[in-house]
């Protein structure tokens, strides 16, 4: 049984207790012990409260929008409960909306929103986290979540992640389960491996959303994307920074601008292959119809050229004023030691020989006897 209730799970899809696993909630206290206080919710006349309707939205909503081919387009307000009711109504394998596999994060015959629900009507806060002058009828701002021998419980440190959304978080250590994340509470987050989109290292940083698994324990997910941000409020040619949190060969790398806002490389913008927790700063390319971001980690190419073409001249100063590489090289070859596309390595050698800074041969490129990165910032030749 996943959650018990009073009246079973039918009455609480009717009736939800609006106490929370995971979530930021004002409670009422209703009893004080020598173990701390009880809260409990209040109605709106005061009164105490056993159930009511709540509103839930997890995952963000998803603005609809026409499709781009390097970029795959998720339904409207898709949230994990939709993913699974698609995946269970279909005979198809286990794939989310974007193509990907669904995360069955919930439990069999719930929603997260129901599963989330505690059938406790009131809930422990420890006395070293009551306030001195607590009293009856108070109103105290707390976390829910389980301790760790599984119980609910309040906590007034508030984490920096709730239901459905997103935060940075570090990895504490890793076990043969998954890893433990630091999230300020007393007992750390576990980040499940099949929830991992790269395996994670103690000491990184890595961007992950919080649900409620079968057993419904509070976990973490590295598969953000459906918790995402699609408006967002930056325009062509913004420079923005976030966080890599995922790569799928076939579309390019996912990243999550602001740690909140959905945007993607594509495959073709990617040199060096970036991993999930790094963070970086890019340019955006293009506002998608739906407001989702491309993004380019170069500059324009007038200004990326000399960026390329000092980094050329670098290379060559450090392997003595030549190297055999040259417009007819092979791409794989140019990229593995410049970084670069071939493209814009022909066109940094060719900025670089208009200005008189190198020669180019059938056998490679040869640095000329000046003060060459001068002369590049000066854009006149060597004297």
């Amino acid at each position: 049984m996943y959650i018990e209730t009073m009246h079973g799970i039918n009455a609480l899809r009717k009736e939800r207790i609006m106490i929370m696993l995971g979530k930021v909630q004002t409670l009422s206290v209703c009893k004080t012990t020598d173990h701390g206080v009880y809260l409990e919710s209040r109605k709106e006349d005061g009164s105490s409260q056993t159930g009511t309707n709540v509103t839930f939205p997890l995952p963000r909503a998803q603005t609809a929008g026409p499709s781009s081919s390097a970029f795959p387009v998720a339904s409207p307000s898709v949230s994990p409960a939709q993913i699974v009711r698609a995946v269970r109504s279909s005979s198809a394998p286990s794939q989310d909306v974007t193509g990907r596999k669904a995360p069955l994060h919930l439990a069999e015959e719930l929603t997260q929103e129901e599963a989330a629900c505690l059938s406790d009507a009131r809930i422990l806060l420890p006395r070293n986290q009551t306030p001195r002058d607590a009293k009856l009828g108070d109103e105290i701002s707390v976390f829910v979540y389980r301790d760790s021998e599984d119980r609910p419980i309040a906590t007034t440190t508030i984490p920096p992640l709730s239901l459905g959304t997103t935060a940075i978080l570090t990895v504490k250590e890793t076990s043969p389960i998954g890893a433990f994340l630091d999230w300020g509470l007393a007992k750390d987050l576990l980040l499940p491996f099949k929830e991992q989109t790269v395996k994670v290292k103690k000491g990184e940083k890595v961007l992950v959303a919080l649900y409620i698994d079968k057993s419904q324990r509070l976990c973490a997910t590295m598969h953000v994307y459906n918790y995402l941000f699609q408006r967002a409020p930056f325009q062509k040619d913004d420079k923005v920074t976030g966080i890599v949190y995922e790569t799928i060969e076939e579309f390019g790398t996912y990243v999550a601008v602001e740690g909140v806002y959905s945007a993607m490389i594509p495959r073709k913008e990617i040199i060096t292959p970036l991993r999930p927790g790094t963070t970086i700063t890019a340019r955006v390319t293009k506002v998608l119809l739906d407001g989702r971001l491309l993004l380019s980690l170069k500059e324009k190419a007038y200004l990326q050229m000399d960026t390329d073409s000092a980094h050329i001249l670098a290379l060559l100063k450090e392997a003595g004023g030549f190297l055999p590489y040259h417009d007819k090289s092979n791409p794989e070859a140019i990229k593995a030691k410049f970084s670069l596309t071939k493209n814009a390595f022909k066109r940094a050698i060719g900025h670089l020989y208009k200005e008189g800074l190198i020669t180019i041969s059938d056998t490679g490129i040869t640095l000329l006897d000046c003060e060459s990165e001068s002369a590049l910032q000066a854009k006149s030749p060597c004297d």
